[in-house]
């Protein structure tokens, strides 16, 4: 039998739909080279992300994509959010590292990259241990 989650619950799934929907938002203006939304980064910026090679953004895709499907089967109360959200941490840094060995700290600006790359990491951990208590509580099915 699950256990009844609690108002927090919804607090953090609220959160994190609304956190990892804005990094899908964030994914396709990007993609579709949305000029207002592109019109707060640099050149430098915008032509590196254009680069990219395709393997890059299929990684891209794969990382926001698992942290939106986490956030809903969160909704959902399904065990299979673990999964989903112990993805974004390994992607984040997998595609930090190629960002770091083909120019990008200085494409997007030393401070920027590392602040960025380590916040984005920090916040789908914290998901990620969020979710593994919520299973061990029994909260998900």
């Amino acid at each position: 039998m699950m256990t009844k989650p609690s108002v927090v619950f919804w607090i953090v799934a609220v959160i994190a739909l609304l956190w990892n929907g804005f990094g899908v938002f964030d994914y396709a203006m990007t993609i579709s080279q949305n000029e207002a939304y592109l019109a707060q980064y640099t050149a430098e910026q915008i032509a590196y992300w254009d680069e990219l090679p395709g393997w890059r953004l299929v990684l891209w895709t794969l990382g926001v994509g698992s942290a939106l499907l986490g956030s809903v089967t969160n909704l959902l109360r399904k065990r299979i959010t673990v999964i989903l959200w112990a993805m974004g941490p390994v992607i984040i840094l997998a595609g930090a590292a190629h960002d770091v060995m083909i120019g990008g700290v200085e494409a997007m600006g030393g401070q920027l990259f590392y602040v960025s790359y380590g916040f984005l990491t920090t916040v789908q951990i914290l998901f990620l241990l969020y979710a593994l208590r919520q299973r061990n509580r029994g909260v998900y099915s």
